[in-house]
C-alpha cells in the first residue's frame, strides 16, 4: 500500500513546470535507445526499460553505459535459442521479455524469467504475464448495469482480484489506433476503481490530458515502479534514494511557502482574544474551573 504524502490542496495542481522536476519511470520504451536517453535525461526520468532484439543488447547496452540514466532491456524471446542468450547475458541489463506464444511463456516461466505476453487480456492472464499491457482491451470486458454503474467481468475481475501490474500505454495506443486523443485513455477510471494502474511514460501530455493531480501522480509512479522488472532491491533503491527525496522536498517547500504568506503572517501577529470584566462577569467561575480554564487564560488576573 502506498502512503501518499500530505500535500496540500493548493498545491496539487500539475503545472508544466512542476511536472518538468519530479521524477519519472518510462517502461517498454520502443524506438532509437540515444534519442530515448537525450530526451529523458531533461525529463528527470531515472529508469528506463526498452524493449530490444536480443541480438541488439550488446550493441544497445554500450548506449546505455554512457547515459546517467539506469536502463534495463526486455527482449524478444521466440524460443530455447534466446532464452539461452538471455540467461548467459553478459551485460547484466537483461530485465525480462516479450513471448508470442504459450509455449515461449512456459519457457520463460520455467527459467524464473519475468515476461510480458504478446496477446489478449484473457491470455496474458492465462499464460502468466507478469504485467498486463492492454488497457483498452481490458476495458471492453466491463459492463454498465442499469443503475449506470461500471462493473469489470471475465479477465478483468481477475486482473483486479489479483491487483496485477496493469501497464497503460496512451501514446501506444493512439498510434496503434485503439482510441483516437489522449482524453479517450481510461487510466484515470482504472486507477479510480482500484486497478494496479501504472503508466509507461508520464509525460506531460499524458498529465494534461487526463488532468492528473500530483497525488496521483505519485501513486502511478510507486505503481510504475513496482511493474517494472527490476529486482526488489533496485526497486527500493529507487524509492528511497530518488522518490521519497524529491516529493518530501516539494511538500516541504510548499509548506514553507505556505506559512511564510501573507495571510499566514498576520494570522500569527494576531493578539490573542481578551474579555473585558463586564463579559467576564456573565462566566460561571465554577465552569472555567470544571473546564481547567483560568481567568489569566482570558486576559483576565
Amino acid at each position: 500500500m502506498v502512503i501518499t504524502p500530505d500535500f496540500l490542496p493548493e498545491n496539487k495542481t500539475l503545472t508544466p513546470e512542476l511536472v518538468a522536476t519530479l521524477p519519472k519511470i518510462c517502461l517498454q520504451s520502443r524506438g532509437d535507445l540515444s534519442t530515448i536517453l537525450a530526451q529523458a535525461k531533461n525529463r528527470h526520468v531515472m529508469y528506463v526499460e526498452h524493449l530490444a532484439a536480443v541480438a541488439d543488447v550488446p550493441r544497445l547496452a554500450n548506449i546505455a553505459e554512457e547515459s546517467s540514466i539506469m536502463v534495463g532491456f526486455v527482449v524478444d524471446c521466440t524460443g530455447p535459442a534466446d532464452l539461452e542468450a538471455i540467461m548467459d547475458d553478459p551485460t547484466g541489463l537483461i530485465v525480462g521479455a516479450v513471448a508470442h506464444t504459450p509455449e515461449v511463456a512456459a519457457l520463460l516461466r520455467n527459467a524464473l524469467v519475468p515476461y510480458v505476453y504478446d496477446g489478449s487480456v484473457l491470455e496474458q492472464v492465462i499464460y502468466a504475464a507478469a504485467r498486463i499491457t492492454d488497457a483498452i482491451g481490458l476495458v471492453s470486458d466491463f459492463q454498465l448495469t442499469d443503475d449506470a454503474e461500471i462493473i469489470p467481468t471475465g479477465a478483468a475481475v481477475f486482473v483486479l482480484d489479483r491487483n496485477l501490474p496493469l501497464l497503460c500505454q496512451p501514446a501506444e495506443d493512439i498510434r496503434q489506433e485503439k482510441i483516437e486523443i489522449m482524453s479517450d485513455h481510461p487510466l484515470v477510471l482504472l486507477d479510480s476503481m482500484g486497478f494496479n494502474v501504472a503508466v509507461d511514460d508520464m509525460t506531460a501530455e499524458v498529465i494534461e490530458a487526463t488532468e492528473l493531480e500530483i497525488d496521483q501522480y505519485y501513486r502511478l509512479l510507486h505503481n510504475t515502479l513496482e511493474a517494472s522488472f527490476l529486482p526488489m532491491r533496485t526497486r527500493m533503491a529507487l524509492r528511497e534514494q530518488v522518490i521519497e527525496p524529491a516529493f518530501a522536498e516539494l511538500v516541504d517547500a510548499a509548506t514553507d511557502a505556505s506559512s511564510s504568506s501573507p495571510a499566514s503572517q498576520q494570522s500569527a501577529q494576531e493578539p490573542p482574544i481578551s474579555l473585558i470584566p463586564e463579559q467576564a462577569a456573565a462566566i460561571d467561575p465554577a465552569l472555567l474551573a470544571e473546564l481547567g480554564i483560568t481567568w489569566a487564560d482570558l486576559g483576565l488576573e
